[in-house]
């Protein structure tokens, strides 16, 4: 039904006045002992031989380095200069919903000795589906071994960051899944989190503009 629909936009795009956000849920898993240190040397990788869109994945790299700016970690250049690797990877499917839509027919006349004005008379069903996306997004941090590549480094923290919404456009938003995941950025979740991002949080606006 169409209020199912509506209920899932809802959950996804709120709005508030004239503020417009988006419901993201996040989960984070840690093996962590203890927080990250502040200015903890970070790497970011892009070495996804796998990757269908590398452009696309050079402009992540370059919102989630200016993220580890912003919550005091410190961004190297060179890999051998890293305490910490970050790898991730964004994906997207769609669900399709299929249902009916009641539609009221009025009648006006002479009926039961009276004339009436409008009042409901049948109604009919008519057919109609509605596509949502499930945009995703992971992001694994690995504490790198000395002299080794990205490759052997042993993973300490992993978040994964969901949006179902009514658009495709995986551009749109990237940033409020990167911003999701900082939210709980090293931490153990201990289970799936939901809330609002809105279009005037700070981070959201220190990453809209980078490419």
């Amino acid at each position: 039904m169409k209020m199912l629909c509506l209920i899932l936009i809802s959950l996804s795009f709120i709005t508030s006045g004239c503020t417009y956000g988006y419901r993201v849920s996040v989960n984070g898993y840690s093996e962590l002992t203890q927080p990250i240190e502040p200015n903890a040397p970070f790497y970011v990788s892009t070495n996804d031989p796998n990757s269908l869109n590398p452009i696309f994945d050079n402009q992540i790299k370059s919102k989630i380095e200016a993220l580890l700016e912003r919550h005091n970690y410190t961004v190297v250049p060179d890999i051998n200069d890293s305490q910490y690797v970050i790898s991730f990877r964004s994906s997207s499917n769609s669900e399709h919903y299929y249902s009916y839509e009641p539609r009221y027919n009025t009648y006006f006349g002479y009926h039961h000795g009276y004339w009436s004005g409008y009042d409901f008379g049948y109604t009919t069903y008519i057919p109609y589906h509605d596509t949502y996306y499930n945009k995703l997004f992971s992001m694994k941090v690995s504490a790198r071994k000395d002299n080794s590549d990205d490759s052997n480094d042993k993973a300490v923290w992993v978040g994964e960051a969901a949006i179902s919404t009514g658009t495709d456009d995986m551009r749109k938003i990237i940033d409020y899944l990167l911003v999701g995941c900082f939210r709980y950025f090293g931490a153990d979740t201990s289970r799936k989190r939901s809330f609002v991002i809105s279009e005037d949080n700070l981070d959201i606006l220190e990453i809209q503009s980078v490419r």
